[in-house]
């Protein structure tokens, strides 16, 4: 019985320890997100955003088909 509880124990540890070392921070993601915007690359901005944002860079997206960035502001 004391195996198991130890083995369980172990377990916990090690699965708290992996999800502790997530390499998103805030400020990595912001700048991913920045990147994506500047490329017009809509699908990688779309999964770093919650829900009710994806609706805005929707519209977004439709505006950059109509009247596409210079080339100028990209840089």
């Amino acid at each position: 019985m004391k195996k198991s509880i130890w083995l369980g124990c172990l377990f916990a540890i090690a699965v708290v320890g992996y999800s502790c070392k997530s390499s998103n921070t805030p400020s990595k993601v912001a700048e991913e997100f920045a990147t994506a915007m500047v490329r017009s690359d809509f699908t990688t901005a779309k999964t770093l955003v919650t829900e009710n944002d994806k609706a805005m860079l929707d519209q977004g997206e439709e505006m950059s088909k109509s009247t596409p960035m210079a080339d100028s502001l990209k840089t």
